[in-house]
């Protein structure tokens, strides 16, 4: 009986999120479901509609409870695990689950999946959220990111072609003011923030793992200390001293995607998730076909 109902509920919600079940799910009956989902209102909308045609089908109520972020979920889950109010659902990113799966707190999904759910995604959904054979969670969506751009300081006709034409333009459009502060910056960079300068790094020959002749990766080939690696280095302290590198430590994303959308950064490389803020300033353009070569 569990395990029906847990595959009807993977069936009408698997679409949508990132599945991880902890033990409370299985472990009582009668039970709800309580769901760890969202900090965007309009999903948690989405998720209750959802819940709803679950509860007609099984009598089974659903709970939705809005989150903070997506990044806390790690944290809480740990902290909460042992109380009545901890969740049978959470949603969160793939790369957090193996800590969570080698201390207990996740339970295997595999069991749950037939061929029909499997046809229903790409192959990453899973492959995402699998540690040891094991799947612990279905793909809610894969985020990626692109050359963002004010068209008001960069037109179209001279977005880079490599990464050097990149810096190059950059340094072009920085404008400084009489004591050499930034006005304008070409682009803004976290030097801090290896995902987004990832593309960079593997420019330059650096990498955050190897990998075996299987393809699976390697943890004893740590790719940041080699000699491309150190050619990174020196390109991301010369922009720094330009103006193109953030100097503040506390500083984040959230501070390149402040100045950008105050028109003071001419291209970031960010993804979608301050569409709405960028979509208000008439002159920002994402162009998500560019391609910069190596």
């Amino acid at each position: 009986m569990k395990k029906s109902l847990l595959g009807l509920l993977l069936a009408l919600l698997g679409g949508f999120f990132a599945l991880i079940a902890p033990p409370r799910l299985l472990a009582q009956e009668p039970f709800s479901v309580r769901i760890w989902f969202s900090q965007y209102e309009a999903e948690n909308e989405a998720m209750r509609t959802l819940a709803q045609s679950f509860t007609e089908a099984t009598g089974i109520q659903v709970e939705v409870v809005s989150r903070i972020n997506i990044f806390n979920a790690v944290t809480d889950l740990v902290n909460n695990a042992t109380l009545d109010d901890r969740p049978d659902i959470v949603f969160m990113q793939a790369p957090d689950i193996g800590r969570l799966v080698a201390s207990g707190y996740l339970e295997p999904l595999s069991g749950f999946i037939d061929a029909d759910l499997r046809d229903r995604y790409f192959t990453t959904a899973f492959e995402a959220f699998s540690y040891d054979g094991e799947t612990y969670g279905i793909g809610y969506a894969i985020d990626s990111y692109g050359l963002i751009y004010n068209q008001d300081l960069i037109q179209e006709e001279e977005l880079p072609q490599t990464w050097s034409e990149f810096f190059e333009l950059a340094e072009a459009k920085t404008i400084l003011d009489d004591e050499g502060k930034p006005l304008v910056h070409g682009t803004l960079l976290n030097s801090r923030d290896m995902w987004f300068t990832y593309p960079l790094i593997r420019n330059y020959g650096g990498y955050y793992y190897g990998t075996y002749p299987s393809g699976d990766y390697n943890p004893y080939d740590v790719g940041l200390d080699n000699e491309g690696m150190l050619d990174y280095v020196t390109r991301i302290k010369d922009a720094k001293t330009k103006g193109m590198v953030l100097t503040n430590r506390i500083h984040g994303e959230s501070e390149i995607v402040s100045r950008f959308a105050n028109g003071q950064v001419g291209m970031i490389i960010y993804g979608l998730w301050y569409a709405s803020t960028f979509q208000d300033r008439k002159s920002t353009r994402l162009n998500s076909s560019h391609r910069i070569r190596s």
